[in-house]
């Protein structure tokens, strides 16, 4: 760095965060070489020691997201709550991979002298390698993380603000007719698997695929015949479901001998693994290939016959009648208002 006399301004150098044991170092080096060791708890916490002690623009995007990730696990989401693991894992991902971060403690670009023609390359080069709804969520995601360096002073203003998702929105995933339905159904029953259960619920009570992995003992209650949603991805998530028969033993053998607060799914089952299983479900069913996703569409294109939209939107957990009409329903589906449930629908004979 030059002063105004045009001569070299001894500045220190800060290095890290570096891993050690439990805790993370940086090293600050002087200009006349002595060095300081700096340890913190979380990696987090290490970062925001870097963009607060090195004059902008010298902090990374790789680092401001590493402090903007421990920002999401320490502050409470409206609720009150923590947020999910889950969650702030799913942020890392996006983050890592919209700026093409090799490494959390790297980046392209100092994130303070980022500009806008900066980010709209960062983001063309991004579109062209996902589809628009991938797109989008990475972009709202990136906005929010923007924002926040903001407040922190780490930024002028947000450089994506001009950044728009113009490709074509997908709504809705593909959906398993009836018959193909009852052949998933019955896969999914006769699998020796525990995942054969949460697949068969995903179908029969339109759960989101975190929402059945993020299942508790405690949510099994009244002797398996009524299934709490605890958690949720929105408030109106939250809510209270009658289990299919064919259900309820499955779940009680699952909750059976748990702790009240203890998964009833075995160690390190995530959606992911909800996902793989569907498809090798679909597989074995000798069906076309949904997601727990299209199971979920299924539940309430079948279910819209036997109960009035607002009622199913009730059911999967949405805001609004409209999500469930837009994003879930089969066309003409709310034309054909049969008097049956989705479970007894699935549990009749197939025709000749």
């Amino acid at each position: 760095m030059r002063n105004g006399q045009g001569q070299t301004k001894a500045t220190h150098r800060l290095h890290g965060p570096y891993k050690h044991g439990r805790k993370f170092r940086v090293i600050r080096v002087e200009p006349d070489g002595s060095r300081q060791v700096f340890s913190f708890n979380d990696e987090g916490a290490a970062a925001r020691y870097l963009l607060e002690n090195r004059p902008l623009p010298g902090g990374s995007i790789g680092i401001a997201v590493t402090a903007y990730l421990q920002h999401l696990r320490d502050v409470p989401v409206p609720r009150a709550e923590p947020r999910r693991a889950s969650t702030v894992a799913l942020a890392r991902y996006r983050l890592v991979a919209f700026f093409q971060l090799a490494e959390l403690g790297a980046g392209n670009y100092p994130i303070g002298s980022l500009t806008a023609d900066q980010a709209t390359r960062i983001f063309k080069q991004r579109e062209a390698r996902v589809k628009p709804d991938t797109l989008a969520g990475e972009l709202a995601l990136v906005r929010r993380f923007a924002a926040w360096c903001v407040k922190q002073g780490w930024m002028a203003a947000d450089p994506f603000a001009g950044c728009v998702v113009t490709g074509p929105r997908s709504k809705g995933k593909p959906q398993l007719r009836v018959d193909s339905a009852r052949k998933f159904l019955e896969a999914a029953l006769t699998d020796r698997s525990e995942m054969g259960t949460a697949a068969a619920m995903a179908l029969l009570m339109g759960l989101r695929a975190s929402e059945v992995t993020g299942l508790v003992a405690r949510d099994v209650d009244d002797a398996g015949r009524v299934l709490w949603i605890s958690k949720s991805k929105t408030r109106q998530g939250i809510r209270r479901l009658e289990v299919p028969a064919a259900l309820v033993p499955r779940l009680l053998q699952l909750s059976k001998g748990k702790r009240a607060d203890e998964t009833i799914w075995p160690t390190g089952t995530t959606r992911h693994a909800l996902w793989r299983h569907v498809k090798r479900l679909c597989e074995a069913a000798g069906v076309d290939a949904v997601t727990p996703h299209g199971l979920r569409g299924t539940h309430a294109t079948l279910a819209v016959g036997a109960l009035a939209t607002a009622q199913v939107a009730s059911v999967l957990g949405h805001t609004s009648a409209a999500t469930t009409r837009g994003h879930y329903l089969a066309a003409g589906a709310e034309q054909s208002r049969d008097a049956v449930r989705v479970a007894a629908t699935l549990a009749a004979p197939a025709g000749p």
